[in-house]
């Protein structure tokens, strides 16, 4: 549960272990006590660390949008409910995370105080050595223990959170949100990490193509509708090939592409017979229409 809560809130690396230690407590006797007798307890005990287990985990930068944009406690507590408090394999549960003062504390000092690292650790006892601690003490009120042996378990597990900074999960928030915003950013990012470039400029190429065969206009001397794809043509045969390919290669994003493919329409203006052009209107979201009008 606590590793999870700290997915939640932006960790970026964290690191722990585990170790479990078996305590058999062996030919354990006891004599009566009687008339204030000292009892006599004779045993032998050996320790011995029977499991260890070490874990290192290490997360990319997700922006944490839970972390950053939530603006109370509350938020952050009504996320963890509605999505770890609902897996079905039941790992994590809302009701004992809100009854847990360590893990509720372990929220608040990340959202509250911004904490950056955190180390402690647990130990876990096995309730087998106290009961052995029990059944001696009852020597003192005249009963007798003969065990051959008893064995508890104790574990340890040890914890270390680093976070990303607050400012850091911001930055590729935003980031994050502009690529949700813009698929022309994928192609951009295969584009930057292939090392032919000359090969790598034909995927944005395509983009460039396609997006202007999406946009459509309407000469109002005919009502004509065509789409910007026809006038990229003109301006693709007119300026050479290469000319377009050096252009794709200095495009990083959606909105850029777009108006350089509006700007042609000025230098296009001649071929489709218009003298002026007013009022043309553009929304890239609702791909509208535009309207060449001519005096």
């Amino acid at each position: 549960m606590l590793l999870l809560l700290a997915g939640k809130l932006g960790v970026r690396e964290m690191t722990y272990s585990s170790t479990i230690t078996e305590t058999i407590y062996s030919k354990i006797a006891g004599s009566i006590n009687i008339k204030g007798l000292d009892t006599k307890l004779q045993y032998a005990k050996s320790k011995l660390d029977k499991e260890t287990t070490t874990g290192y985990e290490l997360y990319q930068n997700r922006g944490a949008s839970v972390y950053i944009n939530s603006k109370n406690k509350q938020d952050i507590d009504t996320n963890i409910m509605n999505s770890l408090g609902t897996m079905k394999s039941k790992i994590f549960s809302y009701d004992y995370y809100k009854n847990s003062q360590k893990l509720e504390s372990f929220v608040y000092k990340r959202y509250v105080f911004k904490m950056l690292q955190l180390e402690y650790t647990i130990d876990v006892e096995d309730i087998s050595e106290k009961s052995f601690i029990v059944k001696t003490c009852f020597m003192n009120y005249g009963f007798s223990v003969i065990v051959d042996k008893n064995t508890s378990y104790n574990e340890s597990i040890h914890y270390k959170f680093d976070f990303f900074s607050d400012r850091d999960l911001r930055i590729q928030l935003l980031e994050q949100l502009r690529q949700e915003e813009d698929n022309f950013l994928i192609i951009r990012e295969v584009y930057n990490e292939t090392k032919d470039k000359d090969t790598a400029v034909h995927y944005i190429a395509n983009y460039v193509k396609n997006q202007a065969d999406k946009i459509q206009y309407a000469n109002k001397l005919d009502m004509s509708v065509n789409t910007f794809k026809d006038i990229l043509d003109r301006w693709i045969t007119k300026n050479s090939t290469g000319n377009f390919y050096s252009m794709c290669h200095n495009f990083t994003n959606s909105i850029q592409i777009i108006d350089w493919i509006y700007s042609l329409i000025n230098a296009d203006i001649n071929d489709i017979d218009i003298d002026i052009v007013d009022n043309i209107k553009y929304n890239p979201i609702e791909k509208k229409v535009f309207f060449l009008y001519s005096m």
